[in-house]
This record gives C-alpha cells, structure tokens and sequence, in this order.
C-alpha cells in the first residue's frame, strides 16, 4: 500500500502479508465520525479525492476536530451490512467496483441500497508485532540488508525502510532504534537515520513496548569505506552510466564492502573527506590545469566538481583561497589504495609534477592515475569501463591501464598509453589495495 494509490476491491487473501495489507482498523473520533486506517501502515487512511477513495497519510496521535473532512467517514446500519459514507459537506457513498476484481472505487451520491454495502470481519488471529516494510515495494523486507558509507549518516526513508507496530488493539507508535555494535554504526532512537562509524556490519533492531512486551524485527548495516565513485554533472555530459555498470560489478564480487556512486553536484569539501577515506577512489568529470606564467611548467590540475565554482585541486594554487579544497602540507592519503582521476590533463605534467596523481601519492596514496591529454566522455568513459574489468580480474593497475588505453587508442591516437600517468606502484592488483 503507497501513498498516493488508489483502493482495491481484490479477492480476499487469508494468509502472510496479502491479509496484513487488507486488514483497516475502524477508530470512533467523535460526532459519528470514524477515520478507517490501515493495520499494516497505522499512518495510511482511506480518503476521498475527486469521488474516488485514495490513500493518504495520517499522523497516528491526531484525533477528533484534527481529522480533516475528507479522511472522515459515517457508518450507516443497512440490513446485516454497513454503508461506508463520506462525511463531508454532504454524504457520499462509497460503492464497490462493479464485479468482486474490477479495480477502482468510486464514491457517490446515493441511497442505501444491497450494491452499497458493506461487511465486517473481525481477524482474530491478528498477532501483535513489529513490521519492518520496504517503503519501494510496499512490502515487509525479509532478511534486509542496507549500506551506509563510513562517516554518513542516512535517512530511514533513504533506506527505503519504515517500522510499524501492527496490532488489533492499538495504533500506537513508539518504535525505538538501537543497533548492536555502535563501534560499526549508530542509530538514531527516535528517526532510525544511521551513521557509518567503521567498516564492518551492525545489526539493527526496531523495538515497541506493549503491555509490558517487547516487539521487535531487525535489518543488517553494512558500512564500507572501500569503493568510490564520483559521477559528476557537468553540462549535461555523461559521468555516471559506465560507473553504474563498474559499481554493479564492484558489489558483486564484493558484497560486504559494496561501492558507494555520488552523482550530480559535489561540493569539494566532500570529494576531500571521501578522499581521506577511502580505499579505491574514482572519479569521471571535466579537468583542467593551470601553468606557471613565467615558466613551462604546470602549477597545479584539477577536476571539477560541478558547472562553477566547486573544484578539487592537486596543491594549494597561491593565488587562491583553496586549502580546504586541495591536497595541502599534512594531509595523510595513506588510506587510498588507487586513486583514479578520469578527466582531461589531470596527470598534465607527468609524474612527479604538480598534478593530483603524483601530489596524492607524495600525500601517502600508494598509486594514482590521470592523463597528459584531453579526453572525450565517450572515450573516458569505455576506458573506465575496460579498467575496472581488468582490475576486477585480478590484473594489476599497470596493466588494466594499458589494456583500457589500447581500447581507446584505436580512435584516438592521444590516449595511448605513454599519455596515462601513473603516480605510485603500478604492480599492485586490487587485493593489495583494499
């Protein structure tokens, strides 16, 4: 059941989740009114939009004058049946599709009649418990496992996730975060957003009191520092597609580190905060480099970050305010195993110029890549793609270079690979850099 969608009339489920999304819990607000909730989802009502009966949200602690007229209904005795009405200006009835699997529910003006009526079924069987429900599907999330990047903290509805107390007796909600292994990750109690404190996994629980009973279902927390990948939005050019199939392959030969991939705008304090902290770092953007005015030789390289102003920088340029966004004097890259920047002359210079290979490896990164040239996004992007596969299959750096520059040299001669710089120890392969 999602927001927003309409209400079905299906045949009748008696088992599992079919029964919980089918099951409404009748509250009297007062004036004979009554608001007709879910049981599966205490915060979803029925509600009336445009004569068709809809699903709208509900807090659960609101009641009586709170209620607005169109998540009110009367129930009206008819016979052994009910009749569900609209309590607004004016009475509406809601009437069944017509035939018991037809879709759509209509609501409208009419007199008490067998075809507008309703019966109630009390669900004996229903148990008190705890639901954890994958808010995409609409359905329970059995044995799920989410992911959060070390030093991010992640909304509950980003996972995807809600908690809900389900019970015949009551609508409460007080459900309580916690996980088992703060060290890993934390929970806030009362959102359950969740913070990555250290690679490794957590579990974490979504807890209600009732009558003294604990309730509760749980969720596993991976945290990973390993893989990131930066598709940045500049004018409209691809950045992110060939990451997306890098990232696929990534997570499935290594489900528990999993790759992370940031699209759009970055700001630069970012890009250097994951740069601090991760393991394989890679990034697919526009680059530039500036050289010194008096002599032939280039001052720094960079990658920008989105359209403007958010750059990250080989070296604090000293004509610019950039500490905070450049590699500068203390910091420590000692983490970074590989550091990829697939961007145009960001290697400009050579190895051991000021160029953001080389200043990152000096900075303690163990290797570095970047390129003496232009390169075009289509041709950056097949050579991502060629890189990670070879990566992937145990070649070392050096050598899925070459074979990623020999994909593209065949449509442009500057992207040979005498033009890739390689800053650091090329030989490692991918088990040594994470």
């Amino acid at each position: 059941m999602l927001e927003g969608s309409f209400v079905t009339l299906h045949e009748k489920k008696s088992n599992g989740p079919a029964r919980l999304r089918q099951l409404w819990r009748i509250e009297h607000i007062g004036e004979h009114s009554y608001v007709i909730r879910s049981v599966y989802r205490p915060d979803f009502v029925l509600n009336v939009t445009d004569n068709r009966v809809t699903v709208a949200s509900l807090s659960t602690t609101v009641s009586g004058d709170s209620v607005p007229l169109n998540r009110r209904w009367g129930i009206a005795r008819s016979s052994n049946s009910f009749m569900l009405q609209y309590v607004g200006t004016s009475y509406y009835t809601m009437k069944p599709a017509d035939g018991a699997l037809s879709p759509g529910t209509s609501v409208i003006t009419s007199s008490a009649s067998p075809q507008y009526c309703w019966t109630f079924e009390w669900y004996s069987s229903l148990s008190n418990q705890v639901l954890l429900i994958n808010t995409k599907l609409g359905l329970p999330a059995i044995s799920a496992v989410r992911y959060v990047y070390q030093g991010e903290t992640v909304a509950l509805d980003d996972l995807n996730l809600m908690a809900t107390f389900v019970s015949k007796y009551t609508i409460y909600q007080d459900i309580r975060w916690s996980s088992n292994n703060t060290a890993v990750a934390t929970v806030d109690a009362v959102t359950g957003a969740v913070t990555g404190v250290s690679p490794g996994q957590a579990t974490i629980s979504a807890s209600q009191i009732y009558n003294g009973v604990s309730y509760s279902q749980t969720y596993t927390i991976n945290v990973n520092k390993d893989f990131m990948l930066y598709g940045v939005t500049n004018s409209g050019h691809d950045h992110a597609s060939a990451l997306e199939g890098v990232m696929d392959d990534i997570n499935s030969q290594y489900p528990v580190s999993r790759a992370k991939l940031r699209t759009g705008a970055i700001s630069a304090q970012t890009c250097k905060s994951d740069l601090l902290s991760a393991n394989v770092f890679t990034s697919r953007s526009h680059g530039g480099f500036i050289m010194f005015s008096d002599v032939d030789q280039v001052a720094v390289t960079f990658i920008l970050l989105d359209d403007d102003e958010e750059l990250f920088w080989s070296n604090a340029y000293p004509e610019l305010d950039n500490d905070n966004s450049a590699i500068v004097d203390g910091d420590d890259y000692s983490n970074l195993g590989l550091a990829l920047f697939i961007a145009c002359c960001t290697g400009r210079g050579g190895t051991g110029a000021n160029n953001l290979p080389s200043e990152i490896v000096e900075h303690g990164a163990k290797v570095a890549i970047g390129f003496e040239n232009e390169i075009m996004c289509n041709h950056a992007n097949t050579w991502t793609t060629v890189f990670y596969e070879r990566l992937l299959s145990g070649a070392t750096v050096e050598d899925s270079a070459e074979q990623a520059s020999s994909q593209c040299y065949k449509d442009d001669p500057n992207l040979g690979f005498e033009f890739v710089v390689i800053a650091g120890n090329g030989t490692l392969t991918l088990a040594d850099l994470i």
